[in-house]
C-alpha cells in the first residue's frame, strides 16, 4: 500500500526541517559568518529562494536552529531533561558558534539579541520546572537556581574555549555537577536551619 502524496503544507514543512538540520551542521562547521544561506541551502539540496520561502534571513534561520536544539534537549513527551551529557552541554562547535552570535546581536542586531535573550529565558524556565521535578527545589527558588546553573554552563564553556586541552568536556561536566550539586545541598542546609 502506497503513502498518499504529501499535501504542500506537509512539503513545506518537510523542506523547513531539512533546512534547520542543513544549517544546524553549516553554521557549527563553518560559523555564523563563514556560513552563506547558498551553502545551506545546497547542504539540504535545494536553491536559496527555499531558504527566503522558509525564513527571513540568515538570523531568522539561526533563530529556528536554537529553537530545534530547545526541542530536542527538552523534548515536551519528557520530563525536562536538565542532566544533558557532558558530549552536548560543552562540545566546542556550538560553544564557539554561540559565543559568536551572541556578540554579532549584542554589537550589530538588536533583535537579534532580544529573541536570543527571549531563548535563554525559555531555557531557565524549562529547566526551573525541571529543578522543581526532579530535585525538589522550591518553586520561590527554582528560577535563581537555574540561573545560576547556566551561568556556571557559561562560564565553564568559555573556559573551556580558552583552553581546550586542559578542560575536556567530561572535566567541565564534572565541575558543573559538583558545584551545582553543592550549592543545592548548600542551600537546604539553610533552609532547614
Amino acid at each position: 500500500m502506497s503513502e498518499s502524496p504529501k499535501t504542500r503544507s506537509e512539503r513545506q514543512a518537510q523542506t523547513r526541517d531539512q533546512l534547520i538540520w542543513a544549517a544546524m551542521e553549516v553554521f557549527t562547521d563553518k560559523g555564523f559568518h563563514g556560513a552563506s544561506l547558498d551553502e545551506i541551502a545546497r547542504h539540504a539540496g535545494f536553491t536559496k529562494g527555499a531558504v527566503y520561502a522558509n525564513f527571513a534571513g540568515k538570523d531568522d534561520l539561526f533563530l529556528a536552529v536554537v529553537d530545534r536544539r530547545i526541542e530536542v534537549a527538552f523534548d515536551e513527551t519528557e520530563e525536562p531533561d536538565i542532566e544533558i551529557g557532558a558530549g552536548e552541554l560543552f562540545e566546542l562547535p556550538w560553544a564557539t558558534l554561540s559565543l559568536e552570535v551572541i556578540l554579532y546581536a549584542l554589537r550589530t542586531s538588536p533583535e537579534l539579541h532580544r529573541e536570543l535573550a527571549r531563548r535563554y529565558q525559555q531555557i531557565d524556565q524549562m529547566v526551573s520546572a525541571g529543578l522543581q521535578q526532579t530535585r525538589g527545589v522550591s518553586a520561590d527558588e527554582a528560577p535563581t537556581a537555574a540561573l545560576v546553573r547556566s551561568a556556571l554552563h557559561e562560564g565553564l564553556m568559555i573556559r573551556r574555549l580558552a583552553d581546550p586541552d586542559q578542560i575536556s568536556a567530561e572535566y567541565a561536566e564534572e565541575v558543573h555537577q559538583a558545584f551545582f550539586d553543592a550549592a543545592l545541598a548548600g542551600r537546604a542546609q539553610q533552609t532547614e536551619r
